[in-house]
């Protein structure tokens, strides 16, 4: 069989004393063997703060309405709720969340080439601001990435995946392009 996605999303995002609370909707569309199979409008919501220079806690909420769009497939109509709590540790002396002020966008595209084969693709670009490091700096960073996929069955998956990256920053020593083979 084949399918195809259409994710779309956007975010919202500010802070109200240590917290960083973002909100958005979310919109994805998808196609199953040539129908049309589902379309997911919903709400993406989270907090984070800093609970010291290596930790973080995160708490997100995801709602989805659930719209069939074929009657061969009402069987997935519904509703769909998620919470996800977490608290991240940085290694070593690293620190997370230095940038208090971020906005990223992406797309993502699927597509199955065959029963057990598939293609995704994603661009993503991210602007950053580093505003409280003792050498401010901005930052631009593009991702393009590409993968493709092999299901053996059984549980076994080949993947494939180039990665290229390109950070362009107003201090000269974290300007870099990579490219990422895995």
């Amino acid at each position: 069989y084949d399918q195809d996605f259409l994710d779309v999303g956007g975010e919202f995002a500010w802070r109200a004393g240590a917290w960083r609370i973002g909100a958005g909707p979310q919109f994805s569309q998808s196609t199953l063997g040539g129908a049309d199979f589902e379309r997911r409008l919903g709400l993406d919501a989270s907090v984070l703060r800093e609970l010291g220079p290596r930790t973080r806690f995160e708490a997100r909420f995801v709602y989805d309405s659930i719209d069939a769009l074929d009657s061969q497939f009402d069987f997935v109509a519904g509703t769909r709720r998620q919470w996800r709590f977490a608290v991240d540790v940085a290694a070593g002396a690293g620190r997370l969340g230095v940038s208090l002020d971020r906005r990223r966008v992406a797309l993502d595209y699927r597509r199955r080439l065959a029963p057990k084969w598939s293609l995704d693709g994603r661009v993503a670009y991210r602007s950053s601001r580093f505003a409280e490091l003792s050498v401010p700096r901005e930052e631009d960073l593009t991702d393009v990435e590409l993968t493709g996929r092999r299901d053996f069955g059984g549980g076994w998956l080949l993947e494939a995946r180039y990665r290229h990256s390109r950070n362009d920053s107003t201090a000269a020593g974290f300007s870099y392009t990579a490219g990422r083979i895995s």
